[in-house]
């Protein structure tokens, strides 16, 4: 078990309000029906003021994925559509363009599967195909706005329910579990 000190869990539960605090608020934010001084819809503006946030749990996500395919087959937890917009999501918000190869290599299924998946993703407007300008050979794949907010909403509940979590661990911290210098110990550890 983690030993603490008695500051170290006074900081940590303070810092755990404060997250539970600014995600409530940014809850309300979302749930306001006019436009922001930007002009675009309010959750879009949530999700690029937390996109750094959000791009690090969908690479978490992305990543425990292909770990998890260390363990179980991986023909066994198939969800290729998620991988997809995971990879577009982290990309867009990058500014990096991402080809159709590139997205089927990424989905981790066979090329055949991956093109049945982007048309499913298309028709129901998650993702958009984008020729090169430089290269007829070469198409991209973007997530569409309805794309972007979809996967970012999930991501922004994914962040709610991780610092939830945080706050509720932290307030469970036993004071027995702080660990207390012994006599006559002075300074910082």
């Amino acid at each position: 078990m983690t030993e603490f000190s008695d500051s170290a869990v006074a900081s940590i539960r303070s810092l755990a309000v404060t997250i539970v605090q600014l995600t409530s608020s940014a809850e309300t934010d979302l749930r306001q029906n006019s436009a922001n001084s930007c002009g675009c819809p309010p959750k879009r503006c949530s999700l690029e003021r937390d996109l750094p946030l959000l791009v690090q749990i969908a690479r978490q996500e992305y990543e425990a994925r292909r770990r998890r395919a260390r363990h179980v087959d991986p023909s066994l937890l198939g969800e290729p559509a998620w991988d997809i917009l995971l990879d577009l999501f982290i990309n867009a918000a990058e500014n990096r363009l991402v080809s159709v190869t590139s997205s089927a290599i990424a989905s981790q299924v066979p090329v055949t599967t991956a093109l049945r998946y982007f048309a499913a993703l298309e028709t129901k407007g998650l993702i958009t195909r984008q020729k090169s300008q430089t290269d007829a050979r070469v198409t991209f794949l973007k997530l569409t706005n309805q794309g972007f907010r979809s996967v970012g909403s999930y991501l922004q509940e994914r962040a709610t329910g991780i610092f939830s979590d945080l706050a509720i661990q932290t307030a469970a911290i036993p004071r027995a579990a702080v660990v207390q210098p012994p006599l006559g110990a002075t300074g910082v550890r």
